[in-house]
């Protein structure tokens, strides 16, 4: 229990370098993603850390919007199934500014112009960065200590796509 705690802290402390150089949020109203399995249609920002046992964290679940985790982390138990962040079947989203840790994926997003920027994707047990889909991008985002892949893109259409496919550990940026 202390170890995950010490773990947790050094996280905060990680998620904090994000936030402070992190650009802010897209001007307008945005949703605060506030619970673990949380449906967002619109442009959503994370409110603090989020412990998520046997859940996903964020599901994005409208294409054309931003999830900003504002340099805070989602956290799994490794669970089966789960992702930190779940985009399939939309269009033009955006990731960014945080950590996704011990999910069975850390990021899965799987549509056209997904782009992942700013995300650190650790200790996840089948992959970190699962990206997919014409002119999908990761872009100064890590992955290590994930099982399986930690990043694959189909790179079609557009020379600027920029995913990286490496086992174990990447680090991709623009």
């Amino acid at each position: 229990m202390r170890r995950q705690a010490l773990w947790v802290m050094a996280m905060g402390c990680c998620a904090a370098i994000l936030v402070s150089v992190a650009p802010d949020a897209q001007g307008g109203s945005a949703t605060p993603i506030t619970s673990c399995g949380q449906v967002v249609t619109s442009n959503a920002f994370l409110t603090g850390p989020l412990y998520c046992p046997g859940s996903h964290g964020v599901v994005a679940g409208a294409s054309g919007i931003t999830i900003d985790l504002k340099g805070f982390m989602l956290l799994g138990d490794r669970t089966l199934d789960t992702f930190g962040i779940e985009a399939s079947g939309v269009e033009k989203v955006t990731i960014k500014n945080g950590v996704v840790r011990n999910f069975n994926a850390g990021v899965y997003a799987i549509g056209n112009k997904i782009v992942v920027l700013n995300v650190v994707a650790s200790g996840n047990t089948d992959g970190g960065l699962i990206i997919g889909g014409d002119l999908a991008s990761v872009k100064s985002s890590t992955g290590s200590g994930n099982g399986g892949s930690t990043s694959c893109a189909r790179r079609s259409g557009s020379p600027s796509s920029s995913a990286r496919s490496r086992p174990r550990s990447t680090t991709a940026s623009a």
